[in-house]
């Protein structure tokens, strides 16, 4: 809500907007934000991918140990 607010202070003349301002905007326009999954994803670059493939490994570890322990 605060981004809202925030991005709605830049857009208007306003100095302040309430969450109450915001959730007049949202309803009005039948808008509900909180309800769409996104993933916010950095540049994909070498040092990504090589944290995204030590994560990855962990979970194949994981799931090895389950395995073995099943």
């Amino acid at each position: 809500m605060e981004l809202l607010a925030g991005e709605l202070v830049r857009l208007t003349e306003h100095e302040t907007v309430s969450r109450e301002t915001v959730r007049r905007r949202l309803a009005e326009n039948d808008l509900k934000p909180w309800r769409k999954d996104m993933r916010c994803i950095p540049q994909v670059d070498g040092e990504y991918v090589a944290r995204m493939e030590d994560v990855l490994d962990l979970y194949a570890e994981v799931r090895i140990l389950v395995r073995v322990l099943a």
